[in-house]
């Protein structure tokens, strides 16, 4: 599995684990009408959910180390505008400050929120709002990228 997988994975476990009643399917089994999914990169036209989307940013040239943006889509219900809001609010609670958590291939030495963004409404009056997520990485070791370092 790719890092940009990984890092999806354990985000999603993350945001399932808060109190914002979430529901992730790896396996992207379909959720029932009555569920809040997690969804990989877009949100189905229509439905409140959470999408998660990893943009990989900068590596370190000489040592196993980089750093990855996990932005976290949130729709909520049409006409409450608050309701994305409480999602996200939900998933700080059990992201902003993570350290040491291994997901898959890599861990994440640190993850904190750096930004929030409000998307407005759609054309359903369905009310969506972004978190930016920048998370910190130890890569294993490559013989050009070596754990003490290429020097």
């Amino acid at each position: 599995m790719s890092v940009a997988s990984d890092l999806t994975n354990a985000a999603a476990t993350l945001a399932a684990s808060s109190t914002a009643g979430l529901t992730w399917r790896s396996d992207g089994t379909a959720y029932a009408v009555s569920e809040t999914g997690i969804y990989r990169k877009r949100l189905p036209d229509g439905l409140r959910g959470l999408a998660i989307t990893v943009v990989m940013q900068e590596d370190d040239p000489v040592q196993p180390l980089g750093r990855a943006m996990i932005q976290l889509k949130a729709r909520g219900t049409k006409n409450s505008p608050t309701d994305p809001d409480d999602i996200l609010d939900a998933c700080f609670t059990v992201m902003h400050g993570v350290r040491g958590l291994v997901a898959g291939s890599c861990t994440i030495l640190q993850l904190l929120r750096g930004v929030r963004v409000p998307m407005g409404d759609d054309s359903a009056g369905a009310w969506e709002l972004i978190d930016q997520y920048y998370a910190d990485l130890d890569y294993p070791s490559t013989p050009l990228r070596p754990d003490a370092g290429y020097w």
